[in-house]
């Protein structure tokens, strides 16, 4: 049963666990995942690997729509700002979020200390360079809403 607690507590829980996996710090890993709210159990590292694992599926949903999403104006629309280079590059951060998230699928069937805080650190290290990539192809869908818009076949036949 989870029970009340505030941020200091939880760090608190989290220094042991730190030095004795070598973890990124709390304040880092709150920076990344946001991930400190008034509860917690005694399970601070599957409360970090599940806030990580959150971000991925986000992220995935994210990206995944260019790729397979619904024909909504927004897919259709962004999908024309990518040439196959950029294609390529977003498919790389697909496959990377997707390999952490079905490891993060794995280790929510049981509990092993040792393996979530080898996730944890390999994941947040993963991360560094991933949401970079991120950033990039957010920054691409973005500024195509400040482009002029060519009023296209496709555009036309889903406004009917």
């Amino acid at each position: 049963m989870a029970e009340k607690t505030d941020e200091n507590e939880l760090k608190k829980e989290y220094q042991p666990l730190q030095k004795k996996f070598n973890l990124p710090s709390f304040d880092s890993l709150e920076n990344d995942f946001g991930m400190m709210d008034e509860e917690t159990d005694k399970y601070v590292l599957s409360k970090i690997r599940r806030k990580m694992s959150d971000k991925i599926d986000f992220y995935i949903s994210v990206l995944g729509n260019i790729f397979e999403g619904d024909a909504t104006l927004s897919n259709i629309y962004e999908s024309k700002v990518f040439d196959e280079e950029s294609k390529t590059e977003l498919f790389k951060i697909y496959k990377r979020l997707m390999r952490y998230g079905r490891d993060a699928n794995i280790l929510s069937l049981t509990y092993d200390e040792r393996a979530e805080a080898e996730y944890i650190k390999e994941f947040y290290k993963e991360w560094q360079h991933l949401k970079e990539g991120i950033k990039k192809q957010l920054v691409l869908f973005r500024d195509i809403w400040d482009s002029e818009t060519n009023t296209n076949e496709d555009i036309l036949n889903y406004l009917g």
